[in-house]
């Protein structure tokens, strides 16, 4: 039954993302590319940046960054596009958003196949086995995405502006996000800074395997990464839990 529920929450949550839509879903894996291609005008053409191949430099950020991006912002809205819902029927509200992450991870998917295909055309001693090295990446990535989205989806129900602030943050965390620029590029003294920004890990991994043709060794920095993140997640989740049976009066 959890699992029909889940199933038609999503197909749900994606008539109504892409209802009276032609196009459909294929306006979100538009989206990263058409922004690659505008990214790629500015900075090659017009700032004249020195880094080799780098549309596939800038897709492999682009493909993780939108997917925590939309899926952070997105999340706001879950629970309050279906406040009907959650104030007639009581169910496990979570898996309303759930079925935005997993819509957004579809996303993910087919614009992670795209990258795959875009790194063949544009190299010539990428193996398709060097796939498998980016799962602790994609862990990483599903982690901090789910906790974000925890948070801000939470948030949204008890106060109005917690989307408006989302979207401020998230604009600035690209910024902070070493996406269409190298770590290397960011002076020294402040360099140690952007290890502690959550999101540069698996960008750095995924680009590491399809840009610079990098086996990854599972190594400590990896690890901890990971333990922090299920630590974190696991205290969103109480804080949800807590916060879940007033829902329905202030949504």
């Amino acid at each position: 039954m959890k699992y029909d529920l889940l199933l038609n929450l999503f197909r749900l949550n994606y008539r109504l993302k892409y209802t009276s839509s032609k196009f459909g879903l294929l306006w979100s894996i538009l989206s990263p590319i058409i922004t690659l291609g505008i990214f790629n005008i500015i900075f090659i053409h017009i700032l004249k940046v020195n880094i080799t191949n780098f549309p596939l430099f800038l897709f492999c950020g682009l493909v993780c960054w939108t997917f925590f991006s939309s899926t952070a912002v997105n999340s706001c809205y879950c629970y309050l596009k279906n406040f009907e819902i959650i104030q007639k029927i009581r169910f496990p509200y979570h898996y309303i958003l759930f079925s935005e992450i997993i819509l957004n991870f579809m996303i993910f998917t087919i614009n992670f196949i795209i990258l795959t295909i875009f790194s063949i055309l544009t190299s010539n001693n990428f193996s398709i086995y060097n796939i498998f090295y980016i799962i602790p990446a994609i862990i990483i990535l599903i982690l901090i995405t789910t906790t974000i989205s925890f948070i801000t989806s939470t948030l949204s129900v008890f106060s109005k502006d917690i989307p408006h602030i989302t979207e401020i943050i998230i604009n600035i965390w690209f910024y902070a996000t070493p996406i269409f620029y190298s770590p290397t590029m960011i002076p020294e003294k402040i360099r140690f800074l952007f290890k502690y920004n959550p999101a540069t890990l698996p960008i750095e991994i995924i680009r590491k395997v399809f840009y610079d043709k990098t086996i990854i060794i599972y190594n400590s920095d990896i690890i901890i990464h990971i333990i922090i993140d299920i630590i974190a997640l696991t205290a969103v989740w109480i804080y949800y839990n807590k916060k879940r049976p007033y829902f329905p009066e202030f949504i």
